[in-house]
């Protein structure tokens, strides 16, 4: 009688199954910038570091938000500037671009907006931030959302040399943070629907350059227009 010689099922992989195994990376490998639902997957190999420095006076929502960013310790005008505004004072910050600035100021005010909530009213905005072009506009709008994933809050960006609409329709159901070209803002205001009666905290972001692009008639026409009660920070 001849035997038939039996396989191991260890010598013989099953391409079909092969190719619906799991990828398997480890965290250490992973991109240092992660979206959410990276971010939810790499949460399985263990608790983030403790945030250090300014960031562990962060609510956890921004700490993650921070963490999920890549920034593991606070650059130098972030550590400055950080305890400053989480006190509530006015602020005058120097730094050069791309030394995070931007966070130095945006998670305080996200802070400040989470433990202090209520609903803005139609086309007025609690805090407002000037940048002179549109290109920084639309970056610190997309940090405002990027460090805000994970709070509850209505921003928005204007500017010019696109259409209106969007950005009117943003404005009348109220803001918590409006980043805004001083063009563009004025012409919003000047039809009524944009008012800055109600600004808490604004920004003057670049403010040395504005002054050189000749932006200081149209700075001066909006500051005119907020409340003598705020807090004013220049970076």
């Amino acid at each position: 009688m001849k035997l038939q010689e039996k396989k191991s099922p260890l010598k013989q992989a099953d391409p079909q199954a092969a190719r619906h195994q799991p990828e398997i990376r480890h965290p250490r490998l992973a991109d240092v910038r992660r979206t959410d639902e990276e971010a939810s997957r790499k949460d399985a190999y263990g608790p983030r570091p403790p945030a250090a420095g300014v960031f562990a006076a962060l609510l956890p929502e921004l700490q993650r938000a921070v963490a999920e960013e890549g920034y593991t310790v606070p650059t130098p005008i972030q550590a400055k500037a950080i305890p400053h505004l989480l006190e509530g004072r006015d602020l005058i910050g120097c730094a050069q671009t791309g030394t995070g600035k931007t966070a130095a100021f945006m998670l305080p005010i996200l802070q400040y907006l989470s433990q202090n909530r209520r609903p803005p009213p139609a086309r007025r905005t609690r805090v407002l931030v000037l940048a002179p072009t549109r290109e920084l506009a639309a970056q610190i709008g997309a940090s405002a959302a990027a460090y805000g994933r994970h709070l509850r809050f209505r921003h928005a960006v204007v500017f010019g040399g696109v259409s209106q609409f969007q950005q009117v329709q943003a404005l009348d159901r109220g803001l918590d943070i409006l980043v805004a070209t001083p063009g563009r803002l004025l012409d919003l205001m000047q039809q009524g629907h944009a008012g800055l009666d109600a600004v808490e905290i604004f920004v003057l972001d670049e403010a040395d350059r504005m002054l050189d692009m000749g932006f200081f008639p149209d700075i001066k026409r909006v500051i005119a227009k907020l409340p003598e009660r705020r807090r004013s920070l220049f970076f």
